[in-house]
């Protein structure tokens, strides 16, 4: 099937400079108002893409044994024929299934462990295959599955699309226009051949990102990174009119051809609506002490409801699998007002809150009856099972706050009276210019830094950045509280055998107790390092509006 249409899709990993609009009339949105946003770097996402003929842009593989029935996903490859007695399912959407801190902490690969544990030693297994591409909307998704993914023979189908939809539909200028080239997408991408344009040439118009008026297909060639974004005003923005932005963008349609077009073919479907980050008594004056992100709250508001009842809609319709994350969020920031320990950015989740996420869609499949009907009588575990066996994706994920290097505007925090025992400093090469990393001189013997903690009266997160070589060592951060030692963050991970990437961050919230200053310790066992700019070790966030 000829779609050279989505040439149009090209945009953000070639260089193009990301942008968003979008802000309620009347409210000022959460962090810098009109700021500039800065132009896409591919590498905040540690990935590099290639030009596309159907799709525009896809990532770019480095792994050589990817070719002739060789696919590559995510970083691994995958024989388009399925083995015999593997139960295939693709995971498909964006950057928040393709995994933000990678796709090892993604939640197809969290899936992949549950599985893994449940079929130990039985005649079939599981395979899960991340599919998730950055940048990509609804639109891809269906396309791929009417081509490459189609081609896996895959037995089920988990989709999550919404957060890219959004982005990109409010940005549309002309809505009556959208409308029309729509209509000539949706026709392209059942055809085998293209329509001649105008012109009877037979060939496709340019449809290259330009300046000027944002139409559909110029918007679909800018598809932007909610992470590169900064929010900047617009005076248009009420509910309503983004919900016409929706419409003519074809979010609603294109969930519901997915699904059609999937079940035609006797391939079920799980629907994952995604969690915002937003509350639904949101205001830009409550999120900002409680989210460290710049969010433009009211298109989050909008965003969180109108996706999952569309996403709900379409799954009741058809009669597909319904998983909803909306509560778990919800119920998850209620208790925890320190969101950085689930979302990495306004967008990404955690590897704890994947790790939900994954474990929702196998219970979902428990529930369905799918796993009986194709896993046969194998013996799977009960949750409370899982849970305990995989207990680190829920444990010492919660300490987990990101990745890069803090820069502006983080702002570090000072600590003093430093005493170190059995540590040194050394460049790193990897690092960026001006940071350096501290580690045990004798590795055989845990290195040791204590120091006062100037928060002045700071109680949000607290960041700093540790290395790690695979489960070889650990960094413990303990507080001195009511003359005992308690710990508030830990570094650790399972057998990885490669070392974590350089710039992971790792947090804490300072007790409530904690006053202007906290007594700190510092552990570092075995391969464990710990990245410091000069004299400064721990950062906040800068808080909005300042």
């Amino acid at each position: 099937m000829s779609v050279a249409i989505f040439l149009a899709f090209i945009g953000s990993c070639l260089g193009l400079e990301v942008f968003a609009l979008l802000h309620a009339q009347g409210e000022a949105p959460h962090g810098a108002p009109g700021a500039k946003p800065p132009a896409f770097d591919p590498q905040a996402f540690r990935v590099t893409c290639m030009p596309d003929p159907q799709l525009g842009y896809r990532l770019e593989t480095r792994l050589p044994e990817a070719q002739g029935d060789v696919r590559a996903y995510a970083g691994r490859t995958v024989e388009a024929r399925k083995k015999p007695d593997t139960v295939r399912i693709v995971c498909v959407g964006n950057s928040t299934t393709y995994g933000y801190s990678g796709p090892k902490t993604s939640y197809p690969a969290l899936l992949q462990q549950m599985f893994d544990l449940a079929l130990k030693g039985c005649p079939v297994q599981a395979e899960v295959i991340n599919a998730g591409v950055v940048g990509y909307n609804s639109w891809h998704t269906r396309i791929r599955a009417n081509t490459e993914l189609e081609e896996l023979s895959p037995d089920l189908y988990v989709v999550m699309d919404g957060v890219t939809d959004v982005l990109t539909a409010a940005s549309i200028s002309n809505v009556d226009e959208a409308v029309r080239q729509r209509g000539v997408l949706t026709r392209l991408v059942a055809m085998d051949t293209p329509e001649p344009d105008e012109g009877g040439s037979g060939k496709w118009p340019a449809w290259q990102p330009r300046s000027g008026p944002k139409d559909l297909f110029d918007l679909l060639g800018r598809a932007a990174m909610l992470r590169e974004a900064r929010l900047a005003v617009e005076s248009w923005f009420t509910a309503d009119a983004m919900e016409h932005k929706m419409k003519a963008f074809g979010f609603a349609e294109n969930v519901a051809a997915f699904i059609r077009e999937r079940q035609s073919r006797g391939t079920p479907v799980v629907v994952v609506n995604y969690g915002w980050i937003v509350r639904p008594d949101a205001s830009a004056a409550k999120e900002a002490d409680r989210i460290p992100y710049p969010v433009n709250v009211p298109l989050f508001k909008f965003g969180r409801e109108y996706t999952r009842s569309v996403l709900r809609s379409a799954a009741s319709a058809s009669g597909a699998m319904f998983v909803d994350m909306q509560p778990w969020v919800d119920a998850l920031t209620e208790r925890h007002p320190e969101a950085f320990r689930l979302f990495l950015d306004e967008t990404h989740y955690s590897q704890l809150l994947n790790y939900l996420l994954a474990r929702e869609v196998f219970e979902k499949l428990r529930d369905s009856g799918f796993m009986r009907d194709r896993l046969g009588m194998c013996p799977v575990p009960s949750k409370e099972s899982m849970d305990a066996a995989l207990s680190y994706y829920a444990g010492w994920g919660e300490y987990y706050a990101g990745r890069d290097f803090a820069k502006p505007p983080a702002l570090p925090l000072e600590i003093a009276e430093v005493e170190m025992r059995n540590l040194a400093s050394t460049e790193e090469s990897l690092a960026p210019q001006g940071w350096c990393k501290i580690a045990p001189q004798d590795p055989a013997k845990a290195g040791v830094m204590r120091g006062v903690l100037r928060l002045d009266g700071w109680k949000g997160p607290v960041y700093y950045h540790p290395r790690l070589f695979s489960n070889k060592g650990v960094v413990l951060v303990e507080a001195k509280l009511g003359g005992q030692w308690r710990k508030i963050s830990e570094t650790a991970q399972y057998d990885t055998g490669e070392w974590m990437p350089v710039g992971e961050r790792y947090g804490f919230v300072p007790p409530n107790d904690a006053g202007d200053a906290l007594e700190v310790r510092v552990t570092l066992s075995g391969s464990a390092q710990l990245f410091h700019h000069g004299a400064d070790i721990f950062f906040r966030s800068q808080p909005a509006g300042r």
